[in-house]
């Protein structure tokens, strides 16, 4: 259960953008004009993500095999959005500025982040479905 936290950042992050907060200050540090980093955050982004994935791996391996392949599903789509697809973006961006394409290709992030997140929620009822509870006999039952 500790390892909640990362889906509570993720979502205040989402909403807040504390990640785009840090998109200038790391151009300026890395002097990044154009390019795949442009859209800078991904320089930590890429770590964070590496790490959570040698953190998670046990976890995600101990999983039954169909829920283990929907949880790296969802999370292969996420990441494809949120760091590759943005960072495709961020090149365009720096060469050709906002416009329709770039509208788009923003519109096809968000959409594979929340593909994502509806697959790890199907991973998520896969792992419950394996854990019903039995109704219980006698006087304990809820009604």
């Amino acid at each position: 259960m500790k390892e909640a936290w990362i889906f509570v950042y993720i979502s205040v992050d989402e909403g807040a953008g504390i990640h785009d907060r840090l998109v200038e200050p790391l151009r300026k540090i890395f002097h990044l004009v154009d390019g795949l980093f442009f859209m800078s955050w991904v320089i930590i982004g890429i770590p964070a993500v590496i790490g959570l994935a040698i953190y998670f791996f046990p976890f995600v391996m101990s999983l039954r095999p169909r829920v283990r392949f929907w949880t790296i599903v969802s999370g292969a789509v996420y990441i494809s959005g949120a760091l590759i697809l943005e960072m495709v973006e961020g090149k365009y961006f720096a060469v050709h500025g906002d416009n329709g394409v770039f509208r788009i290709m923003i519109s096809a992030e968000e959409g594979m982040e929340m593909l994502g997140v509806t697959a790890f929620i199907f991973a998520i009822l896969l792992h419950l479905q394996g854990h019903r509870l039995k109704p219980s006999s006698g006087t304990d039952a809820i009604v």
